[in-house]
């Protein structure tokens, strides 16, 4: 939600999904207590954010009523929310065109594995990824990359000689 998103402090607060109830797509509550959480974005991010809302802004002016603001960050041209198979058949030409295999959930994972390997503390990474318990967040995404395993032998080895 439009709402949710705090330029200022660079936060994106997530308490809100796109599901469907009696067939009908709509907003429902995330999953679970952990699920609704704020996180922080980077300066590239909050600028991509600013500009994408000012034009959206400029886009409900033009509309005008036939516009349906339900305060959406990302909207069909007519303000309802986004079909979810549309999001990821428009990321698939995307990748298709852009030669590289890589499906919409695969963001997530790379996110998560990611941060696990800059050294990132496993309880931030489970609170930016809506899990319950940082266990759940190794279990899915704690997988051991070469470069880690090689990190860990040589500060091993730093820690013997010394």
């Amino acid at each position: 939600m439009r709402d949710d998103v705090d330029l200022d402090k660079g936060t994106i607060g997530i308490r809100l999904a796109i599901g469907r109830e009696n067939g009908k797509l709509g907003l429902t509550p995330t999953k679970s207590k952990s699920s609704r959480r704020t996180v922080h974005i980077d300066p590239e991010t909050v600028r991509v954010l600013s500009r994408h809302l000012a034009a959206q802004a400029e886009h409900r002016l033009r509309v005008g009523p036939a516009y349906s603001d339900r305060g959406l960050l990302f909207a069909t041209p007519f303000g309802a929310p986004i079909e979810p198979s549309a999001l990821t058949k428009a990321w698939g030409r995307l990748c298709k065109e852009g030669g590289v295999k890589f499906r919409l959930h695969d963001l997530r994972h790379h996110h998560a594995t990611a941060l696990i390997e800059a050294g990132v503390h496993i309880k931030t990474i489970q609170t930016r990824l809506g899990h319950s318990s940082p266990a759940l967040t190794l279990r899915v995404y704690g997988h051991v990359s070469p470069g880690m395993d090689r990190e860990a032998a040589d500060v091993y080895a730093k820690a013997m000689s010394e």
